[in-house]
């Protein structure tokens, strides 16, 4: 991490947490984990990183550049406060506008946000759906930014992008506050992929982990990763709380 995006998550309160032994949403294992949590009950905060977000879609010549997203959609809960102040943050830009009618209708004339939701199938397979009353017809043949706040292993990104595409909308790019798997364009399926902290921490299969052959102690603190459950059906594996 550089310090620049350091400085960034620690000034929002955040904390990095290194040399650990920590459950991902994924099922990965690894040593390091980002808490975000706090940049959630600071509006300011958060509009701040949904403008930084937005900087790469924002109105900077004619509509027919394709790099103004009509719609901005997340996976909720989540992302759901990023993609809205993301929104919010491009609408302004577009807002700037009004004093010139000719470049002015060039743009939507609303950026709207959408999220999609996890819903079990009749196997127990949970996938992502947008289910909200009017959410999937605002994506058909629209121009869709998809916004996260972490991405790990890109499932729950990958789940609404299949959501807009399947609504018919045409994903332009994935934008996120933290990006901590290597993820990339090439990788996501998508033209452009911004990150504005970009982390490859290691991460490890639970069959494989090291940190397990080592007996490193579970991290099972509720905000800070999966590691509750599992070691919920792995008793006899030693824990530790970082947060008390």
């Amino acid at each position: 991490m550089s310090d620049e995006a350091l400085e960034m998550v620690t000034n929002y309160g955040c904390r990095v947490f290194d040399g650990e032994h920590f459950v991902y949403k994924s099922g990965m294992h690894g040593p390091a984990y980002i808490n975000v949590d706090p940049v959630l009950y600071q509006p300011w905060a958060l509009y701040s990183i949904g403008r930084k977000l937005a900087e790469p879609y924002i109105p900077a010549g004619l509509r027919s550049s394709g790099v103004v997203p009509d719609v901005v959609a997340d996976p909720a809960v989540g992302g759901i406060s990023f993609g809205l102040m993301t929104a919010l943050a491009i609408n302004e830009r577009i807002d700037a506008f009004a004093t010139n009618p000719t470049m002015r209708e060039q743009y939507p004339e609303q950026v709207m946000h959408v999220f999609a939701e996890k819903q079990k199938t009749n196997n127990g397979q949970e996938i992502f759906v947008i289910s909200r009353t009017g959410f999937a017809p605002q994506c058909k043949g629209k121009k869709v930014l998809v916004v996260e706040d972490i991405l790990n292993s890109g499932v729950s990104t990958a789940g609404v992008i299949e959501c807009v595409r399947a609504a018919g909308g045409e994903v332009i790019g994935v934008a996120c506050l933290v990006s901590r798997g290597g993820a990339t364009a090439e990788l996501l399926g998508v033209p452009r992929f911004d990150a504005l902290i970009d982390i490859n921490m290691l991460q490890y299969d639970a069959a494989t982990c090291p940190l397990c052959a080592e007996r490193r102690p579970m991290v099972v603190d509720d905000s800070l990763g999966k590691g509750k459950g599992w070691a919920e059906k792995h008793s006899d594996y030693p824990t530790k709380f970082l947060l008390n």
